[in-house]
Order: C-alpha cells, then structure tokens, then sequence
C-alpha cells in the first residue's frame, strides 16, 4: 500500500532533495503534502554499464551535475523545497566530507542555473548522524494512515528504494563458531544502503518542514505580553502616596 504506479510530484508544493555522499553516491526527491503525507518521487542511483549492474563510482561536482539534470528533466516548474545531506559532513567523525558537500552543490546549481545560485544545502536535522533517529522517521510514517492513505508514499520511479525496502535493506545475523548468532547493530553497507540513507534524511528533512507547516508556517509563536499595570489612584485618603511613604 505505500507505493504508487506512476505519481508524480503535486503541483504547487514545493520538492526537496536529499543526498548520501561518497564514492557511490544516491539522492531522493520528495515532498509533503498539505495533509503531512511523505511523497517520495524520485531517485538518483547510477549503475556501471556493464553486465555486473553494480553502482558506479563517480566523483562529487559529476554527481551534482546528475542530480541538477534531473531536477530540470521532472521538477523545472516546482519550487524548491531545500536540499539536505549527510549530517556527519557537517559535524562530527566525518566532517571532511564537507568537501565533497561543496563540489557536488557546485555541480548542482551549475547544472540547474538561474535561481539555483542561491539555493542552499543543509545538514539533515539529526544532529551526530544518529542511525536509530533516521530509521525511526522513517518507521513512524510506515506505520500510520492520514486521510485513508498511507503516510509514506514512494512511487515506482524509485525503484531501487523499493527493492530495497523488499528485501535489499536489511540487517544481518552472524553465525558464531558454538552455533549462536549475533544480529548486527547497523544495515548492511551495499548497493541498497546509500539510496535509502538518502531517504531516511529526506524523511527527517519533510517532517521537520511538515512540523513547521503545521505551526504557523515554522515562525515562533509571538508571546503575549501582560498588559501594563495601570497606576493605581489612591485618592486623598489615609493610603494616598505622600513624599517618605
């Protein structure tokens, strides 16, 4: 039930892309409709024209220029809804993949042109890159139904997240020498892996847009202030303010 033959992006909302670097890269299309469900429309994943059908390595800006391309070939017309990436690049253990961010943004807006010059790329909101975080935004739109659908639609144009929701994304068991197994505490990194990192940030990205949406469009609510105290009029009696009381 959380895929659709042939949906394409909903006119009038605005895309977002989401982006998992290094050297077999992958980026997810998607956006959040006005009800808060996740459409997810399209997937960047590029193979090796060969008879192995393995991902291809390619650098960072080559990428960009992909991704920028494909933003013209479907979503031309759209607003742009933002752009996230692997938090880690940002912060953290990897953050010299920070470089990489830099030349594939480069190469997007590029390829794209125009008022891509001032689009801009973020971290995805998860700060330390922490897995159970990102599987978890995408666990909760799984399993929850808004307006009779399901909260996460992801069309048939992403093809390798599906295969990889089938059954390509998984997490292994080990087999010990004395018979017992011992699960892994992390997927398993192949050619699955990188397009649904992708995804897991785009689920962080619209939820927080999503949350944003639903409060007063992400601006902080105006406090109201406690009306001033009026100065109080004692009259001439007993209680009248006099010089030294």
């Amino acid at each position: 039930i959380h895929c659709a033959d042939g949906m394409a992006a909903l006119p009038g909302l605005p895309v977002s892309m989401a982006v998992d670097g290094g050297s077999t890269p992958a980026a997810v299309f998607g956006q959040i409709d006005d009800l808060g469900r996740q459409r997810w429309t399209s997937e960047v994943v590029v193979f090796l024209d060969d008879a192995k059908g393995g991902l291809e390595q390619m650098g960072p800006e080559t990428f960009g220029r992909i991704c920028g391309e494909h933003w013209l070939e479907r979503y031309a017309r759209f607003r742009f809804g933002g752009a996230v990436g692997d938090p880690a690049a940002w912060y953290g253990e990897a953050r010299d993949d920070y470089g990489w961010v830099k030349l594939f943004w480069k190469g997007f807006r590029e390829a794209v042109g125009g008022a891509a010059r001032d689009w801009k790329i973020k971290p995805a909101p998860c700060k330390g890159n922490r897995l159970p975080e990102r599987l978890e935004a995408v666990r909760r739109p799984l399993t929850k139904m808004i307006g009779g659908q399901p909260a996460l639609i992801i069309s048939d144009a992403c093809s390798m997240l599906r295969r990889g929701f089938n059954n390509g994304y998984v997490i292994v068991r080990s087999q010990l020498s004395n018979g017992s197994g011992r699960w892994s505490d992390k997927p398993l990194k192949n050619d699955y892996s990188h397009v649904h990192d992708a995804g897991q940030y785009l689920a962080l990205h619209l939820t927080k847009r999503g949350d944003a949406a639903n409060d007063d469009d992400g601006r902080p609510a105006r406090r109201e202030r406690a009306p001033r105290r009026g100065k109080t009029d004692f009259g001439n009696g007993y209680f009248a303010r006099r010089e030294g009381r």
